[in-house]
C-alpha cells in the first residue's frame, strides 16, 4: 500500500473523528450523534429516488432520445453516489454527498463516471448490448424418433421381455 493508500486508510477516519469532535463541542454530543444517524435514512431515500428515476431513463432511451437519456443517466448516477455518501456515517461524507446534490457538480461527476465506464471493455460484453435478432423457436419432440420412448432409461423397455430357454 502506497502513501496515498495509507493516508486514505488512516487519515480519513481520523479526519471524521476530529470533525465529529468539533461538531459535538459546538452543539453537544447527543445532537452530533443524532445528526450522524439522521443522515442514514436520508441517504437511503436518495438512493431509492435515483433508482426510481431509472424508469424514466429507460423510457427516454426507448423513445430514442439519446441526449436526454445521457443527461438523466449522469444525474441519476450522481444522485445515487450522493445517497451512498450521505448514508455512510460521518460529517465529511455528508458534506461531500451534499455537494454532489448541487446540479452542476452532480452532472459533472455523473458525466465523468459515465465516460469512464462506457470506455471499459466489459460494457460491450453486457447481455443485450448486441444486435437483436427476431426469430421463432422450434422445439421438436424427439421421444418417438427411433420407434421407442427415449424417456425410458433402457431402449426397448416398452417391448415385452423375450423368453429364452
Amino acid at each position: 500500500m502506497g502513501f496515498k493508500g495509507r493516508l486514505l486508510f488512516f487519515g480519513y477516519p481520523l479526519a471524521e473523528i476530529l470533525v465529529l469532535w468539533g461538531v459535538a463541542s459546538l452543539i453537544g454530543w447527543g445532537w452530533a450523534l443524532l445528526g450522524i444517524l439522521a443522515g442514514i435514512p436520508i441517504g437511503f431515500a436518495l438512493m431509492r429516488n435515483a433508482g426510481a428515476s431509472a424508469a424514466g431513463l429507460m423510457q427516454a432511451n426507448a423513445a430514442g432520445d439519446q441526449q436526454r437519456a445521457m443527461a438523466m443517466a449522469s444525474s441519476m448516477t450522481g444522485q445515487f453516489v450522493a445517497g451512498v455518501l450521505i448514508a455512510i456515517p460521518g460529517y465529511l461524507t455528508d458534506l461531500i454527498g451534499l455537494a454532489l446534490l448541487l446540479p452542476g457538480v452532480r452532472g459533472a461527476i455523473g458525466r465523468r463516471m459515465m465516460s469512464r465506464y462506457r470506455s471499459s471493455p466489459w460494457m460491450s460484453r453486457m447481455p443485450g448490448s448486441g444486435p437483436i435478432i427476431q426469430g421463432t423457436v422450434i422445439v421438436e419432440d424427439l421421444r418417438y424418433e427411433d420407434g421407442f420412448d427415449s424417456g425410458s432409461p433402457n431402449p426397448g423397455e416398452d417391448e415385452p421381455p423375450a423368453i429364452t430357454r
